[in-house]
C-alpha cells in the first residue's frame, strides 16, 4: 500500500510530502504468514506477531470507548501488557506510546474479523451495553448518540472497568527492570506508585530516594553493591508486596551450554578407532550469550544467589537450573574422556549434552564416516548380482569395517543382508585389509543357510562350522581354527565355549538375528560383548522390536559406550519423544535400514496381500474355553499372593490359546482331529485351493507340539509330503529339510514352529504363509512372513492370519490392529500376556470372556 503523509522537512519552514514504499497486508493474511508460510520476513516482524497472538492467547484486552467531538468510536485496546515494554526493551515513552497504539489496533482489526468465533466472558449489561458489543463485532465506525445516552454510555465503561481481575489492577503497581551494560548497571522504572508509598519504599531500599525529588522522574540506575541489593533482598520485599516485576524473558534461566575441542582418535599409522582410548578436551561453558571459565561457574555456585552476574550483566536462575550448573561443572571438570563420549557428542551436533567440535584426527576420522559412498566396482571372485540398494549396502558396511566401529545393518526381512555381509567381506579382503578370522554368530537354524550361501557367493573364504557334540573344544578349538577364513556358530555354542573363542583376536564379528540382544544383561549378550574383535556387525530386520532399549542393547555391542549407560538413554529417550531426531542424528552413521516400501526398492519385489480369516469354535472348543475360564476365576479367588495369581492367569493364556487352536492340542489325549477345530477346518478349504492350484504354503504355529500332530494328519488327507521344521531337530536335520522343500518338486506343504522357522530362512518357494496361532506381536509375525515374502520371490504372496471370533485372539488382534498407543504400551509392558496378568478382576473378565458370536454347531 502506497500512504502519502505531510510531515515537516529537516530544514526549517519547509513542508513536502512523504511517500513510504511498503506491502500492505490484510490481518488474517498477515498472521497466517507469520505462523509460517512461504514469504521470508526479518525477526523483527515475527517478533511483532509473536506478542501479538500471546496478547490475544492470553485475553489482555478489553472493550474501550473514545470521545470523538459529539461521537463515540467503540473499540478493542490491549490492557496489562506493560510486559511488552519490558521484553522490547521499549524505554522511549514515545517509543511505548507508538507501540502500544499499533498493538491496539492490530488486536482491534483481529478481533472484527474473527467475532463469530469469540466468547464474551463479561459484558456490560443494558440495552446500550448490547448494543456497544454489537458495534465492537463489526466493522469500525463512529457511533451517533445522544447527550443522555453517551453520558450512560461512558459512566458504565467506567464501572465495568473497575471490575478488572485482580491480575490487571496489579499491574498498575509495576517495576520494570531493564540492563544497561554500558553503565555496568540496570535501570528501574516505577509505575503506579505513589509518592508516599515510594518513601516507605524507600526505607527499607534508600535507592528509591532518587525518585522523590522533583526532578527524580520514574526512573533509577543502579550500579555495583546496590544492583547486587536488589537482586539479594529488594526483589523479594517487592514480591512479596504483590509489586508485578517485568524483565525480558531472555533473562530467564538462560540456556547453559557445556561445549569443547577435542582432539584424538587414531593416528595416521593405526587403522582402528579405540572407543575406550582418551581424549583430550579443552572445555568452554556459555550461559545464554555469554562465555564463562569453569572457575566462573564455580563461583557463581559457591555464592548460593538467585542470579548470576556475567561482567556487567544479570541473568536471573532457578534451582533447577542451578542443578544442572553443578552437572555441567562436573562434566568440565575432567580433561580427558571416553572416545566413546566424544563421539556420541560430536555426532549429536548441536544437540548434544555437551556438544563437541572434533578437531585434528578423530575429525578426519569423523569426515571419512560421513564422507558420501564410492561408486560401486565389480567384486573379483564374487558370484552373484547385487542389486543397487545392496551396492550402497556393500559398500557402506565395508566402510565402517575399515574404519574398526560396529554397523547395524537392519534392512527389512527379506532384502538380502546375508549376501550384504558376504560381499563386504570380499570387498575389504580386495583391499587387503583382511588381517584374521571372521566369527558368525547366528542361530542354529540359519547357520547351514550361511555356509552354503559363503560357498556358493564368495567361495574364495574357506568356512569352518563351529556346531554339535563333535565340535573342538578348549585348546583344541584354537588349533582347529586356524585354517579357515570363516567360522560359524550358534549363541547357545558361543556361550558354553566362551573362554576359548575369546582367546581369538578377530577380524570382524557378525551377530546375525541380533535382537537375540535386546536383552543386555543375559549371559549371551554379555558374552559376545566380551570377544576382541577390530570391527562388529550386527544384522536384524527388527532393531527395535518392542522398545527403544532394544536399539541400545544392539549398540553396546556394536559400539560399546557410544549411547552412554543404559538409564541415562532411558531417561532421555525414551521418555522424551521430542529428543528422538537426536537420537536419529547419532545412529545416522552406524544404522542403515532400507524397507521393502522403499522406491528403490520396491520393483525387486512381488506384491503381498494380507488377509484376516475369522474362524469360529466348534461346540466343543466352546466348553473347554469356559472351562478353562471357570477353572481361572476359582484360581483368581482362592489366590493369597500376587505371584499366584498372576501364574494362574498366566496358566489359563495358554491353555485357551491351544483351545483356539484345537481341543486335541490342550487335553492331549490323542483323539482324532477332524471336525473338531474351525481353524482346522479353514486350513483344510485353504490347502484345498493351493494344492489344487499347484502353489505351496507355509503354516507357522508356535506350539511345536500341534505341529508334529498336524503334519501326519495334512500328509494323508491331502496325500502329499509335508515338511516339519522345528527346534529339535539337529542341524544336519534342518539342512534336510531346508534342501527338500527348496527342490522345484519338494513337499508343497512347509509346517513350521514359529521360533525355529520365523527367522533366517529362505523360503521364497512358498507362495501361501498361514498363521495358524498368534504370537501377539507384529514384529515377529512379520518377520516370519519375511520368509516367503523376500528377494528370489516371483510370485504374489498371500498372507493368511487366523484370528476366532467372540474369543481374546479377536480382542488382541482388534487393539494391535486399531490402539496403536495402547498397543505400544503393552509391548513396551512385556508382552501382552504379562501386561493381562496386571489387569484388575473385572477388566480382565472383559479381555477373556467367551461371546455368543464364538461358536458355530457344526
Amino acid at each position: 500500500m502506497r500512504e502519502d503523509r505531510l510531515v515537516p522537512a529537516k530544514h526549517e519552514g519547509h513542508w513536502g510530502f512523504w511517500s513510504p514504499q511498503g506491502l500492505f497486508y490484510p490481518l488474517d493474511d498477515a498472521v497466517q504468514v507469520a505462523l509460517g508460510g512461504e514469504t521470508a520476513w526479518g525477526q523483527a516482524v515475527y517478533q511483532w506477531w509473536d506478542v501479538v497472538l500471546r496478547i490475544l492467547s492470553r485475553g489482555q484486552f478489553g472493550p474501550a470507548v473514545d470521545v470523538v467531538g459529539d461521537q463515540v468510536l467503540p473499540r478493542w485496546r490491549v490492557r496489562g501488557i506493560d510486559w511488552v515494554r519490558t521484553e522490547l526493551d521499549l524505554t522511549a515513552d514515545e517509543d511505548w506510546r507508538w507501540a502500544e497504539a499499533f498493538l491496539s489496533d492490530t488486536v482491534d482489526d483481529f478481533i472484527r474479523r474473527h467475532a463469530p468465533d469469540l466468547e464474551v466472558r463479561r459484558a456490560i449489561g443494558g440495552p446500550l451495553g448490547r448494543r456497544l458489543m454489537a458495534r465492537l463485532l463489526r466493522p469500525r465506525a463512529l457511533w451517533d448518540l445522544n447527550p443522555g445516552d453517551r453520558a450512560q454510555l461512558l459512566a458504565a465503561m467506567a464501572e465495568w472497568q473497575e471490575g478488572a481481575p485482580e491480575s490487571e489492577r496489579r499491574e498498575r503497581r509495576r517495576v520494570d527492570v531493564v540492563q544497561r551494560p554500558e553503565l555496568a548497571g540496570i535501570q528501574l522504572t516505577v509505575h503506579g506508585v505513589s509518592r508516599p508509598e515510594l518513601a516507605e519504599w524507600s526505607l527499607a531500599f534508600p535507592p528509591y530516594r532518587q525518585l522523590l525529588g522533583d526532578s527524580g522522574g520514574s526512573g533509577l540506575l543502579l550500579q555495583g553493591a546496590e544492583a547486587d541489593a536488589f537482586w539479594d533482598q529488594e526483589i523479594h520485599r517487592l514480591n512479596g508486596l504483590g509489586v508485578a516485576i517485568h524483565w525480558p524473558e531472555r533473562w530467564q534461566n538462560p540456556r547453559l551450554r557445556l561445549s569443547g575441542r577435542v582432539d584424538g582418535g587414531p593416528s595416521e599409522s593405526e587403522r582402528f578407532l579405540g572407543l575406550n582410548q582418551l581424549v583430550s578436551v579443552d572445555w568452554t561453558i556459555a550461559l545464554g550469550d555469554h562465555t564463562l571459565h569453569p572457575s566462573d561457574l564455580a563461583a557463581v555456585l559457591a555464592s548460593g544467589k538467585p542470579y548470576v552476574r556475567v561482567g556487567s550483566y544479570y541473568l536471573v536462575v532457578d534451582a533447577e537450573t542451578v542443578a544442572h550448573m553443578r552437572r555441567v561443572l562436573d562434566q568440565a571438570r575432567h580433561r580427558r574422556i571416553k572416545t566413546a563420549d566424544a563421539l556420541r557428542w560430536v555426532m549429536a551436533g548441536d544437540d548434544g549434552e555437551p556438544a563437541l567440535n572434533a578437531e585434528g584426527q578423530l575429525a578426519e576420522w569423523v569426515a571419512r564416516l560421513r564422507a558420501p559412498l564410492p561408486p560401486f566396482e565389480p567384486l573379483p571372485g564374487f558370484q552373484g548380482a547385487l542389486r543397487s540398494y545392496q551396492q550402497e549396502g556393500v559398500e557402506w558396511l565395508a566402510r565402517r569395517m575399515e574404519l574398526g566401529v560396529g554397523a547395524l545393518l537392519a534392512d527389512d526381512m527379506g532384502l538380502g543382508k546375508t549376501v550384504e555381509v558376504i560381499a563386504a567381506l570380499a570387498r575389504i579382503r580386495q583391499r587387503g585389509l583382511w588381517r584374521g578370522p571372521v566369527l558368525i554368530v547366528a542361530p542354529l537354524s540359519v547357520v547351514g543357510n550361511w555356509e552354503r550361501e559363503i560357498r556358493r557367493f564368495y567361495p574364495a573364504l574357506s568356512v569352518g562350522v563351529h556346531v554339535g557334540i563333535h565340535r573342538a573344544l578348549g585348546e583344541a578349538f584354537l588349533g582347529w581354527r586356524r585354517p579357515f577364513d570363516i567360522i560359524l556358530t550358534t549363541y547357545d555354542v558361543l556361550l558354553r565355549d566362551v573362554e576359548a573363542i575369546r582367546q581369538v583376536v578377530w577380524e570382524g564379528v557378525v551377530a546375525d538375528e541380533a535382537q537375540q540382544l535386546k536383552n543386555p544383561r543375559t549371559k549371551r549378550a554379555r558374552a559376545i560383548r566380551e570377544l576382541d574383535a577390530h570391527w562388529r556387525v550386527a544384522l536384524t530386520g527388527t532393531p527395535v522390536e518392542n522398545r527403544l532399549g532394544d536399539l541400545w542393547a544392539e549398540m553396546e555391542f556394536l559400539n560399546p559406550g557410544y549411547l552412554g549407560p543404559f538409564r541415562d538413554f532411558s531417561l532421555r529417550f525414551e521418555r522424551q519423544p521430542e529428543a528422538l531426531a537426536t537420537l536419529r542424528r547419532l545412529m545416522a552413521p552406524f544404522l542403515l535400514r532400507r524397507v521393502k516400501t522403499d522406491p528403490a526398492v520396491m520393483p525387486d519385489l512381488p506384491q503381498k496381500i494380507e488377509s484376516k480369516d475369522f474362524t469360529h469354535l466348534t461346540p466343543e472348543q466352546a466348553t473347554l474355553y469356559q472351562a478353562v475360564l471357570d477353572r481361572l476365576w476359582h484360581d483368581v479367588q482362592q489366590s493369597t499372593d500376587r505371584m499366584a495369581r498372576r501364574g494362574a492367569i498366566v496358566a489359563a493364556l495358554t491353555h485357551l490359546k491351544q483351545v483356539v487352536d484345537h481341543p486335541a492340542l490342550f487335553l492331549k489325549n490323542g483323539g482324532p482331529l477332524k471336525d473338531r477345530s474351525g481353524k482346522l477346518a479353514r486350513v483344510e478349504e485353504l490347502l484345498t485351493e493351493i494344492l489344487a492350484a499347484g502353489e505351496r504354503v507355509v503354516i507357522f504355529t508356535q506350539y511345536v507340539s500341534w505341529a508334529t500332530l498336524l503334519e501326519p494328519y495334512l500328509r494323508r488327507k491331502f496325500h502329499v509330503p509335508v515338511a516339519l521344521f522345528h527346534g529339535s531337530l539337529s542341524k544336519e536335520e534342518r539342512d534336510r529339510v531346508l534342501h527338500q522343500f527348496e527342490a522345484w518338486d519338494g513337499p508343497p506343504i512347509f509346517l513350521a514352529s514359529l521360533k525355529a522357522g520365523g527367522v533366517g530362512l529362505n523360503l521364497s518357494q512358498a507362495q501361501h504363509v498361514i498363521h495358524y496361532d498368534r504370537w501377539w506381536n507384529p514384529a515377529v509375525e512379520d518377520q516370519a512372513t519375511d520368509r516367503v515374502w523376500r528377494l528370489g520371490q516371483t510370485a504374489m504372496v498371500t498372507v493368511h492370519k487366523f484370528v476366532t471370533r467372540g474369543t481374546i485372539e479377536e480382542r488382541i488382534d482388534a487393539m494391535i490392529e486399531h490402539k496403536r498407543a495402547l498397543s505400544h504400551e503393552v509391548l513396551q509392558s512385556g508382552g501382552v500376556e504379562s501386561w493381562l496378568t496386571e489387569l484388575g478382576d473385572e477388566e480382565l473378565r472383559r479381555w477373556l470372556e467367551l461371546e455368543e458370536t464364538a461358536w458355530v454347531d457344526q
